[in-house]
């Protein structure tokens, strides 16, 4: 073995390049995997599958949009913590073409990004509110221990474009058996749940009323 052999087995391995966890990149990464369906299957994958909201003016079905164009238009403005949770969405349903994803996100988690599921999302106490223990700190594992019974608890992961009042619906219809009842009727018995927690706080009454005549007037361009 000559001397440069020597050194250069000597030589520690390369450091591997950190990799950078951005809007470019991981929308690089999403478009990625998703650009390898069909544009037919594209629609059924981000609607049907992913669960994505449609917030253009227009349909999605039209033909005008390329497959990147459809991709760029359901997530169109979204930051960072929104395309983490639909990149961790897309891993978890196994796409062919992911390999890049779940280094991402490794990476993201890794500097101490906030983009993982909530797992504790309780809310709209109806009486005496809920008292809580913290079981394990890091898995952010919440325990009711007292008052369960007056609140909500909304156990589903959250949809990649956050949550919204539509998402609440089909929430509430699935654990009140309302399967039978039309969007409307479950919306209206979800809004006199949510009224009974506000008591008598006129200024948490007013948003809320505000917010539910804004929703009925502009429906589904007005959910979060």
């Amino acid at each position: 073995m000559d001397w440069k052999s020597f050194s250069e087995a000597l030589a520690p391995p390369p450091v591997p390049r950190r990799l950078t966890v951005s809007v470019r990149t991981v929308r690089a990464a999403i478009e990625s995997v998703l650009m390898g369906f069909t544009r037919v299957e594209l629609e059924v994958v981000l609607a049907d599958e992913l669960k994505l909201s449609w917030t253009q003016d227009d349909s999605p079905s039209d033909l005008s949009y390329s497959k990147r164009d459809l991709i760029q238009a359901y997530t169109d403005e979204w930051a960072l913590p929104q395309l983490i949770g639909l990149a961790r969405r897309i891993a978890a349903d196994g796409y062919a073409g992911t390999e890049v994803l779940p280094a991402l996100l490794a990476e993201y988690d890794r500097g101490g990004g906030v983009g993982s599921p909530v797992e504790n999302l309780i809310f709209a106490a109806n009486g005496p509110k809920p008292e809580l223990v913290l079981r394990d700190a890091v898995n952010n594992d919440i325990q009711i221990i007292k008052n369960a019974e007056h609140c909500l608890v909304y156990d589903q992961s959250l949809p990649a474009e956050g949550l919204t009042f539509r998402h609440l619906i089909e929430w509430w219809r699935a654990r009140e058996g309302l399967g039978d009842q039309d969007d409307r009727a479950v919306g209206l018995s979800l809004h006199r749940r949510l009224s009974a927690s506000l008591a008598e706080n006129d200024a948490e009454r007013l948003i809320f009323t505000t917010y539910g005549e804004r929703y009925a007037k502009f429906g589904s361009a007005f959910q979060h």
